[in-house]
């Protein structure tokens, strides 16, 4: 069975964060998923220690890094329209 190279395209700081992103990498054909350095899950404490990266086959990185940066501007603009801590809400 043939196994794509698999290429990093960004740390994940918590796994869980990094769902959403994968869920919709994956709908948009790119076969996402998460590599942690964990000694296969014997030892999951190395994955905080050695982090956990998002990882896609070789051949669809470049339209990886795109779908992600869409992603990431995506969600600067939902932060953006929250207010912040120091605004007064009305309240």
């Amino acid at each position: 069975m043939f196994q794509p190279t698999l290429r990093r395209l960004a740390y994940v700081d918590m796994p869980v964060m990094a769902q959403p992103l994968i869920d919709w990498l994956r709908s948009q054909g790119v076969e996402a998923r998460l590599s942690s350095d964990d000694a296969g899950g014997l030892h999951p404490s190395l994955a905080f220690a050695n982090g956990t990266w998002l990882v896609v086959p070789e051949d669809q990185l470049d339209r990886a890094k795109a779908l992600h940066e869409q992603y990431e501007r995506s969600m600067t603009l939902i932060d953006e329209s929250f207010p912040s801590e120091d605004e007064d809400d009305g309240l």
